[in-house]
């Protein structure tokens, strides 16, 4: 909830009077949302409020399906919040048709609610169903959703009285639906002009809108209007869009919208008819050169017509601003992702002749850590300017996906070296000299048959590949790359619903205590057999769930099924030893993990200090190492243990590893391969010792033969983990052996 004052707009004193006591002692209110809280909440809000003389009485539906019953076994209600997304991502929009379309239901007034922010309905929707509003739920304070409320039911007030008039009705209702079609603000006033000639039956519809905004009042940039602004015309008052209402020639219907603006009242007169429209941010002045005095009853209905137009002008306003958050990045104010993909949608058939160019800004991470955000913004700010001057003309699209990633639309014509040339630039930064580069690759256009996102999805695994092999260039991809993006992507559907399936299985490979002769601990090590009938890859599946952004479900799904497992394994196998779970790179930096770990071990009734996470030098120092390290204290801090993977095979930089707060190194295969040579025995005994000095347990991975053991043995190495002792197995294997060997 919020400490917001509750501040209600004064009503005109022309609008339409509320309906007496007697006619409505309380709003039926119906909620349509799958989520207990939002019930709850709304309820909070809106417990002894009262709105337009009468008290707010809430109805309850958890689903479309339980929305629609009710509706078809009682009164219409005169609002419903409606939420989009619950059975399906489309049930509220598919119960908004059958409110409208089957059940008849008009007058009920419909808010949409979304719970995702960069979600916009298209207009042909609010049009169609003929929706009042549509909020976020986020952006739903007490004040916010108070006011929307009142909006609506002040819309349905109003129809309520209009019903005495069905030709009135018709007419506003159908107006209503033909100007939410309207595609932008000024197509919107213009076609406010034609409703009311052809709502006053007139032969020609000759009139003007003036756009008029208070001083303190401020427009949203989408829509770029001036004060007392001319912005539709029809008739021989074309000629003046755009203009200034003091370039209206005839000084008489200059002074009749002076006057409307001062007295916030309409006018009808012999000389014409203007209607005041207030909306939130400004007003609209409508005249109509009627050439006579309406009569009474359109005078009336012309009021409400003109209250629903400054209601429509909002949520056009509103519909507009999402649109833009929903499809431009707000810090480059470029197309973003979402704008790319429709784009290639869309993309016409001459697309063969071009390539699709992703951007990717080297360092990015390292700028952010030194610079911070708010300079760091500033810098792709800097770097998007002059991507688009260096592309001008060259580009078809340019779009910024996010943080350093950006893409473009390019001819098959364009030289390389000379898009090498751009992507690589030094900006000043509030004095500061930075040097950018950037690494980059290009996808053929012709494969119709990806979409924008397939396409995107292949592009950004290529630049993985791209950044590991040939940073700081650009590389192309021909169709046989695509080849193995497309599996890669289908791939990555498997995956998901691996995950979800449980399809996925626990190995775990025991590790051989030296001194004590004996299996003690082991590593849990993810399988996936697929549904195919073939075992794939952890190398090939898990780089792709970190492209993908599905680590953080697969890393859940891990911890979960891990210590279920060894859970059981303690209850037969008390001195089982701890078991050692790996983190990815992009975990490494998601303080999250360490309450999550907290909550899953308490769950399974594991204790913290049999677990071990494994962690890559190499993906400890890529992502930035301070967070790296404020995370692995949480954890050990929490009673887990560090071990550092693949020491040797990375950085092997002696200052990171006096920074990692880690209790264990692990000995790389490759080392022990190299124990046949003079030199590879030594670099080996100087890994061994530099972890004894810092008082770290070494564990040798990877053993396959006895004389491996043997030396390693000698040079005091605490644990083995290979072939030679186990391979990795289930955990029903792992306790007949670990029971079988005490």
């Amino acid at each position: 909830m919020t400490d917001d004052t509750l501040v209600f707009i004064e009503d005109d004193e022309t609008e339409v009077e509320p309906l007496a006591a007697d006619a409505i002692d309380h709003w039926q209110i119906l909620v349509v949302d799958d989520d207990p809280e939002v019930h709850q909440s709304t309820g909070f809000a809106l417990a002894d409020v009262e709105i337009l003389g009468a008290k707010v009485q809430l109805q309850s539906a958890y689903s479309a399906g339980e929305a629609y019953q009710y509706l078809s076994a009682h009164d219409e209600p005169a609002v419903i919040f409606l939420d989009v997304v619950m059975e399906s991502s489309d049930a509220g929009l598919r119960l908004a048709d059958q409110i409208r379309n089957e059940l008849q239901l008009s007058k009920t007034r419909i808010i949409l609610r979304t719970g995702q922010a960069g979600y916009a309905p298209e207009l042909k929707v609010i049009s169609e169903y003929d929706i009042n509003d549509y909020r976020v739920k986020n952006e739903l304070t007490q004040v916010r959703l108070i006011t929307s409320l009142t909006a609506a039911l002040r819309s349905y007030q109003q129809i309520l009285r209009l019903e005495a008039s069905h030709r009135g009705l018709e007419q506003i209702i159908s107006s209503t639906r033909d100007l939410l079609s309207s595609e932008g603000f000024r197509q919107f006033s213009h076609g406010v002009l034609i409703q009311i000639g052809a709502f006053l039956n007139l032969t020609r519809s000759e009139g003007m809108v003036v756009v008029s905004i208070p001083n303190e009042q401020v427009v949203g940039q989408a829509l770029e209007l001036s004060d007392q602004t001319i912005v539709a015309a029809t008739g021989r008052y074309e000629g003046l869009i755009a203009r200034s209402k003091q370039e209206i020639s005839s000084g008489l219907q200059r002074q009749l919208i002076d006057r409307v603006i001062a007295s916030n009242e309409p006018y009808f007169g012999s000389d014409g008819t203007a209607l005041i429209c207030h909306g939130q941010h400004f007003s609209l002045v409508v005249y109509v050169d009627t050439r006579r005095t309406v009569s009474g009853e359109e005078q009336g209905l012309l009021r409400v017509f003109g209250q629903n137009i400054g209601l429509m002008s909002d949520n056009l306003t509103l519909i507009e601003r999402l649109h833009q958050q929903a499809f431009f990045d707000p810090i480059t104010l470029l197309p973003n992702r979402l704008s790319l993909e429709e784009w290639l949608d869309r993309r016409p058939e001459q697309s063969n002749r071009h390539r699709l160019l992703l951007i990717d800004i080297d360092y990015y991470n390292s700028f952010l850590e030194t610079l911070g955000p708010e300079k760091c913004a500033k810098l792709v700010r800097l770097y998007a300017d002059r991507l688009q001057d260096g592309l001008r003309g060259v580009s078809e699209f340019l779009a910024h996906l996010g943080d350093d990633t950006f893409a473009a639309v390019l001819s098959n014509a364009v030289d390389q070296g000379g898009v090498e040339a751009i992507l690589n630039l030094e900006v000043q930064l509030t004095g500061l000299s930075v040097q950018l580069m950037a690494t980059a690759v290009t996808v053929n256009l012709d494969e119709r048959e990806l979409s924008g996102r397939q396409l995107l999805s292949a592009a950004h695994l290529f630049m993985k590949d791209a950044k590991q092999h040939r940073r700081r260039g650009l590389t192309h991809f021909p169709v046989s790359a695509l080849e193995n993006g497309r599996r890669n992507i289908q791939l990555l559907r498997d995956l998901v619903e691996a995950i979800g399936n449980n399809q996925l299985v626990m190995h775990y490979q025991p590790k051989w205590d030296v001194a004590g002769q004996r299996f003690h601990g082991m590593e849990a090590l993810v399988r996936w057999p697929h549904p195919a009938g073939h075992w794939v890859s952890p190398a090939e599946f898990v780089p792709l769930a970190e492209t993908a952004g599905l680590s953080n479900e697969l890393f859940q799904w891990v911890l979960n099924t891990v210590l279920r497992e060894y859970a059981e394994l303690l209850r037969q196998v008390p001195q089982a030893g701890p078991v050692a779970i790996n983190i990815s790179g992009t975990q490494l930096h998601d303080l999250s993990i360490v309450d999550r770990c907290r909550t899953c071990a308490e769950r399974f009734g594991v204790p913290s200090t049999s677990l071990t996470f494994e962690v890559t030098e190499s993906a400890a120092i890529a992502g930035g190492i301070d967070s790296a390290i404020e995370l692995l204290l949480r954890l050990k801090a929490s009673g887990v243990r560090i071990s550092l993977d693949d020491f040797g095979t990375g950085y092997s930089s002696l200052s990171y590893l006096a920074r990692l707060p880690v209790d264990q190194l692990k000995l790389d295969r490759s080392f022990i391969q190299k124990l046949k040579e003079s030199s590879g025995v030594a670099i080996v005994k100087s890994i061994i010792e530099l972890g004894a000095s810092l008082g770290l347990e070494v564990v040798a991975e990877g053993i396959e033969e006895e004389t491996e053991a043997q030396l390693l043995s000698e040079m005091q190495v605490h644990s083995f983990q290979g072939y030679l002792y186990a391979r990795p197995m289930p955990m029903a294997d792992i306790v007949e052996l670990l029971a079988g060997a005490d």
